[in-house]
Parts: structure tokens; sequence; C-alpha cells
């Protein structure tokens, strides 16, 4: 009888720990929120990137009904040398996309967690404007 118990436990702990991977699978981006405005000045994190990566004194902003944003600018993509001036053709590329934090353990993050995770500014590596096209295309 003890073994029997002893091997029902067993079994419930394998599908437990079958049914938890299974969930932690799926990734969602969504789940991981959008750009914020954590410093409340009028930028999101998107716009912070873009300002930090600029070349400086190349910033020309635009005030409408979402915050403030670059209108243009230059940058120079880290990745193909290639100069843009338009921030609609960069991407801001996580260093350890958030598909990995989510594999390596993120899926277990309440979502303000996953949030504050994808809008990190505290470390200048962890975010950087990238030229969009070549972002993609990394897969």
């Amino acid at each position: 009888m003890a073994v029997r118990r002893w091997a029902s436990a067993l079994l419930s702990l394998i599908l437990a720990a079958f049914l938890v991977g299974a969930a932690s699978d799926r990734y969602d981006r969504a789940v991981w929120g959008g750009w914020l405005d954590e410093d409340a000045d009028c930028q999101d994190t998107r716009q912070e990137v873009l300002i930090r990566d600029a070349e400086p004194g190349s910033i020309e902003w635009r005030v409408g009904h979402e915050g403030c944003q670059v209108a243009t600018v230059r940058w120079t993509d880290p990745w193909t040398g290639t100069h843009v001036s338009n921030p609609g053709q960069m991407d801001i590329d996580h260093h350890v996309p958030l598909k990995n934090a989510h594999d390596s353990g993120g899926w277990r993050w309440a979502r303000a967690r996953k949030q504050a995770y994808a809008n990190n500014l505290s470390f200048p590596g962890h975010l950087r404007a990238v030229l969009a096209s070549a972002n993609r295309e990394k897969g």
C-alpha cells in the first residue's frame, strides 16, 4: 500500500512539473508591456534610449498626444555602422532578449517585474538604439 501511495505521489509530482514546464514555454511579448515614462519627464523608455544613443547636438523634438518624441537626430548603428536620422528606422534592442529572459526563468516573474525589466535603464548596455532592419534580421 505504501508503495502504491509513493508511486501515486511521484506520478503527481511528475505531472505537476510537466504542467509548470508547459506553462513556462509560452512566450508572449505583450506580457512584458510597452515603453514606460518612469521618471515622468514626457519621454518614455524608447525616447530616453534614442536620446542617450544619439550623436551630441543632433536632436530635434516633437511634442504630441503621445508625449515628447525625437523627431530627427543622428545615430550610428553599432552593428552596421550605418548613419540614420529617422527614429522610425531605429529599434530599441534588449541586450538580453525578452524571450531569453522568459526562457531563463522570467516566465515566473509578475507582470510588473517583467515590465520593469523590459524598461530598465540602470545598465546602459541593457537597451540600445539599433537599425531596425539589422535588428530584425537576427530573428
